[in-house]
């Protein structure tokens, strides 16, 4: 049964208080701190304070040096970051978490040099539901009801990425290094939701061209009849295909958005008893 005083105890899905930085739970029955020696008090030092309007400032500066190509290609988020504080909470990282504990904690995870991927349609019943779920959520955080801590669950993580891969890296010393890779480009953005198709490859910066762009203008309008009706992809899908070869003919140089943009987030974290 729950603990009758403690409102956590009541969401029988949520692990250790859904603060899994500081606690473990071996037996699936209590919490305990077991990080070390010291228990809770050798953790690593918190990250800064996060507030929900940080997070919106990120999430806009995220779609904006996309969108406009501006700024660095890679762009490397540490522990201060709203996004950062956000995942190190996140589901998917915790799945992750877990199968790396399963596994005995090897030095690296899944293997050297691979990723685990995750994808935000996995929190909802039906890719069609996350989507829905996660933009209302960005929405409201835009709208200044985020969630005052980065576990809560109103923020705008989920409606910029729309997947992740999770790289864990066992330091030798007790402690663990996380890195959260997220490619934006015009292949996750344009992605219909619970199918494995996109609307356009990932471009690079040097690739993208106006005439792409006014072609996805005019998708935004097909969305709804696409989602409805799946036997149009394919022709959707070619009409496209023709407007990228055609723009790539056309002479001159016609500039263009979203080229593909990289972020990086890492953090270091104790792993359970050493």
């Amino acid at each position: 049964m729950p603990e009758p005083g403690n409102p956590q105890a009541l969401n029988r899905y949520g692990y250790v208080n859904n603060n899994p930085l500081r606690y473990t739970d071996p037996s699936g029955h209590a919490l305990t701190c077991g990080w070390g020696e010291g228990g809770c008090e050798s953790l690593p030092p918190p990250p800064p304070h996060y507030s929900p309007s940080a997070a919106n400032t990120q999430a806009l500066w995220i779609l904006t040096s996309w969108f406009f190509e501006i700024g660095p290609e890679e762009q490397w988020y540490g522990p201060e970051s709203p996004f950062t504080q956000i995942l190190m909470h996140h589901v998917g990282v915790q799945r992750v978490r877990e199968e790396w504990a399963a596994a005995g904690y090897p030095l690296a995870f899944p293997a050297p040099g691979e990723f685990r991927t995750f994808r935000i349609e996995e929190t909802a019943s039906t890719p069609l539901g996350a989507y829905v779920q996660e933009n209302v959520r960005m929405l409201l955080s835009f709208g200044g009801f985020g969630s005052p801590t980065p576990e809560g669950p109103i923020n705008p993580l989920g409606g910029i990425l729309g997947s992740y891969d999770v790289q864990i890296t066992n330091l030798g010393d007790g402690t663990a290094l996380f890195l959260v890779k997220n490619e934006t480009d015009w292949a996750s953005g344009t992605r219909i939701p619970g199918q494995p198709y996109f609307f356009l490859p990932g471009l690079e910066r040097s690739e993208t061209d106006v005439f792409i762009n006014l072609a996805l203008t005019a998708d935004i309008f097909l969305l709804p009849t696409i989602v409805a009706a799946p036997e149009t992809i394919p022709v959707v899908l070619a009409l496209n295909r023709g407007a990228w070869e055609l723009s790539k003919a056309v002479p001159g140089g016609w500039g263009g958005f979203g080229g593909t943009m990289t972020q990086y987030y890492y953090w270091i974290e104790r792993i359970p008893g050493q």
